[in-house]
């Protein structure tokens, strides 16, 4: 469905409401969501801790993922650019500088978040 916008589309129209509904049925602190700015969602949300990663990894991991670089590039088309992502986000948590740099990332975001004794 990554290079038939329609498609995706028809897709998306049906999945989306059951996802949204099924978060709002189990409220839990944070969510993953991918698409979260490609489908207007941020106002459902009172931070957004967008994750990034340089487009070279990330088209690496999803071709990686589905077996076929025109897959991963059209997946890539799919998404709104970095650059306009990042206007959207509270917080940043880039993949691309490795596991102990993403945990150091999130551990200081919560540290942030927790009240203060």
């Amino acid at each position: 469905i990554w290079g038939d916008p329609d498609r995706r589309a028809a897709v998306n129209a049906i999945v989306h409401p059951l996802v949204a509904a099924a978060l709002r049925a189990h409220p839990a602190e944070f969510h993953e969501i991918p698409l979260l700015v490609e489908n207007g969602r941020m106002a459902d949300y009172e931070a957004s801790w967008c994750v990034l990663c340089e487009e070279g990894e990330r088209l690496r991991r999803l071709t990686e993922r589905y077996g076929d670089p025109a897959v991963a590039l059209a997946v890539t088309r799919s998404q709104l650019p970095e650059r306009v992502k990042r206007t959207f986000c509270d917080r940043e948590v880039r993949t691309d500088r490795g596991f102990d740099h993403v945990r150091t990332v999130i551990e200081n975001l919560l540290r942030e978040r927790s009240p203060k004794a």
